[in-house]
């Protein structure tokens, strides 16, 4: 993800955009073609602080996935998410809803696990302006 302009140790607005590889699917939906994988890319805004030095963040986020299906077709979702970050204790909860296609109307659930970032530059002016790390994700529905 790439945070633009960084985050440092003042709360700020930035603009957050990024891909992924989706992998490891797992589509208990019994649909036929069923999901194999995909890829994501993600634009929102958002406001945050270098943690400690703040109690967290927020950011609006929409993804749009490209889902790679069993018959060598793809679909494309998209999910509205809203992600709240806590500096103590250091937690990003990260829930929404997809809003178009295969899996319309199901809830989305995401953890985080981030890699490590500079802290240094947390104090320039520039702050942080990238992140990486594995997000373990979950789209349900409860009939």
């Amino acid at each position: 993800m790439e945070f633009n302009p960084g985050v440092n140790i003042f709360p700020r607005k930035f603009d957050i955009t990024g891909s992924a590889i989706v992998t490891n699917c797992v589509d208990l939906t019994m649909a036929n073609p069923h999901v194999l994988s995909g890829t994501l890319t993600l634009a929102g805004t958002g406001n945050a602080a270098c943690a400690p030095t703040t109690l967290g963040g927020s950011a609006d986020v929409t993804v749009n996935i490209t889902w790679l299906l069993s018959d060598g077709s793809t679909d494309t979702s998209t999910v509205a998410l809203h992600v709240q970050a806590t500096a103590i204790p250091p937690t990003v909860v990260v829930q929404g809803v997809v809003t178009a296609d295969r899996f319309a109307g199901d809830t989305a659930l995401a953890s985080l696990l981030a890699g490590q970032a500079n802290l240094l530059d947390c104090l320039t002016d520039e702050g942080v302006t990238q992140a990486s790390g594995t997000v373990t994700a979950l789209l349900y529905s409860i009939p």
